[in-house]
């Protein structure tokens, strides 16, 4: 088996923004290394989530997956976004070994998820979706998120027919049980 030598990397001023991501393994996953990189100014934000784990993903499935970080890091957002439904959980970190865990910011985010199902593993804890306030309270996360349950969801137009090499541009409205909607082009 062959090993890995990492080299410094800077990873910084990255935006993911105004996405639909369904069917992956991971909505979004980030690590960094070794300890002398840096990661500061990365926003994923207002991005639309489905399904993590679906379609050919080994079973596997997290909306969030903090893999270890060992990189100096600050000003993370992970914000206004919408994750419905993960096979795994919505998020998967790794606290113990993520530095600057302080200035990653989850905030604004609506989660979909079965009331007994998985929502959060954190390090050797894991959370419901009925148990999200303790998991905000254990993690000092997301405290201007909430929980959702989807009442609609209509795509317009309802039905597209392209031809290779064709696009065409789809507007998803999902309606939430509290009547709020988020809207998708």
């Amino acid at each position: 088996m062959g090993s890995f030598i990492f080299s410094r990397t800077a990873q910084y001023n990255i935006t993911y923004r105004y996405n639909v991501i369904w069917n992956c393994s991971y909505s979004f996953q980030y690590w960094n290394r070794p300890a002398e990189s840096s990661t500061h100014d990365i926003y994923f934000e207002d991005n639309l989530c489905f399904n993590a784990g679906e379609g050919s993903c080994h079973g596997l499935g997290a909306h969030l997956m903090f893999f270890s970080n060992s990189a100096k890091t600050k000003r993370f957002f992970v914000r206004r976004n919408v994750f419905h439904n993960a096979k795994s959980s919505a998020i998967n970190m790794h606290p113990g070994q993520w530095n600057g865990l302080d200035g990653l910011v989850l905030s604004d985010n609506i989660y979909v998820q079965p009331p007994d199902k998985t929502l959060v593993r954190w390090g050797d804890k894991s959370f419901t979706a009925k148990e999200f306030s303790e998991y905000q309270q254990f993690s000092r996360k997301d405290f201007n998120s909430r929980l959702a349950t989807l009442r609609g969801l209509a795509l317009e137009p309802a039905s597209v027919r392209l031809r290779v090499g064709e696009t065409r541009q789809i507007e998803a409205v999902v309606v939430y049980s509290d009547e709020t909607s988020v809207k998708a082009t």
